[in-house]
């Protein structure tokens, strides 16, 4: 299984990318949106994993690249969401996509990606 990381926190990536590769999973990380447009194309991955405070559609680099239609292939879980947090209306959802509340939880992620 191959799982890309989204986080701004350098400490949140590392610590889920140790969890995921110790659970035989092989793991990408970036700190940005600007980071995951450079990938696109260059790796497919089975799942994505968003930070939500990463995730804010009407970031003017979601909008300009058109992130959200880009993505609608992988399923992501968009994890440390608020209770009001939805992903952009412009993305098709993902029949595998997931929403997980905060406070962030290794084991809530760990069975999301499972």
């Amino acid at each position: 299984m191959n799982v890309l990381i989204v986080d701004e926190s350098k400490k949140n990536r590392a610590q889920i990318a140790e969890t995921l590769a110790k659970n035989k999973i092989t793991v990408s990380a970036c700190g940005s949106t600007n980071e995951l447009v450079n990938l696109l194309g260059t790796t497919s991955w089975d799942t994505i994993l968003f930070d939500a405070d990463s995730w804010r559609h009407n970031s003017p680099i979601i909008t300009y690249f058109a992130l959200a239609k880009k993505l609608e292939k992988f399923p992501i879980v968009f994890y440390n969401a608020n209770e009001k947090f939805s992903p952009a209306p412009e993305r098709q959802k993902n029949e595998r996509d997931k929403v997980l509340q905060k406070p962030f939880d290794l084991s809530a992620l760990m069975s999301a990606v499972a």
